[in-house]
């Protein structure tokens, strides 16, 4: 399992931004990087039901990367108006999502952080210009773009602390690009609400496909030289 703090990707993502030839703004991204492949964007839509248009991430000491918006907060992945995502892609290497640390969450009484997350395995997948009921369609989004919902969680931060939530991993679940959304959009949570969901990630955990290693490879191949040899001295 790999896990990569969201800080290394922020001192990536001025780097990432001058080669895209974007503006650098100081504490702010239109794309970071992962080192190990992975491109992490910030998504929003403008109103309930909406299409989904690309979003500013802001990285925040000690709290993560949310995503900026016009009205209050400005700063947080939350669904007050707008609702806003992180998309994490990983190029042509699928892998396996398997938890989200939140650095910060509003800690206001009757604020939680609600989410969900979807994933899809496609080079393209649908997001801009839809809106998130058209995501998990496949009349919506042909061709296989399509994204499936893995699921949405409760992951109530006690007094503002970080806090990791180890996702569903039994299901053996790898895809291309992975897609944490503030909870609203789809149900399907015990103890959720579709409002008051404000927070920061600070860190995502992952694994990649196992690979035999190359001694493993050339034993397979020694014991299949044996068995053809042996098949024909019989």
């Amino acid at each position: 399992m790999q896990r990569y703090k969201i800080e290394w990707v922020r001192r990536a993502a001025r780097t990432a931004t001058l080669a895209l030839g974007l503006s650098a703004v100081a504490g702010t991204a239109a794309a970071a990087v992962f080192p190990n492949a992975g491109l992490v964007s910030g998504w929003r839509n403008s109103a309930s039901g909406s299409t989904i248009q690309s979003a500013y991430l802001a990285w925040y000491s000690g709290g993560g990367y949310g995503v900026e918006n016009a009205t209050s907060p400005q700063h947080a992945v939350d669904n007050s108006g707008y609702v806003d995502s992180i998309k994490v892609s990983f190029g042509s290497t699928p892998v396996r999502l398997t938890g989200v640390e939140f650095g910060w969450a509003y800690s206001g009484t009757g604020y939680d952080t609600d989410f969900s997350v979807l994933y899809s395995d496609s080079a393209t997948p649908c997001l801009n210009g839809k809106t998130y009921a058209n995501l998990v369609s496949v009349s919506s989004c042909p061709g296989g773009t399509n994204w499936t919902l893995l699921g949405s969680y409760n992951a109530d931060l006690p007094n503002n602390n970080a806090k990791w939530f180890n996702l569903n991993t039994a299901a053996n679940i790898f895809a291309r690009n992975w897609l944490i959304v503030a909870y609203g959009p789809y149900n399907g949570c015990t103890g959720c609400d579709p409002a008051d969901d404000y927070f920061k990630v600070l860190d995502i955990a992952y694994e990649q496909r196992k690979v035999p290693e190359p001694g493993t490879l050339a034993l397979l191949g020694l014991g299949l030289l044996g068995l053809g040899m042996a098949r024909r001295r019989s």
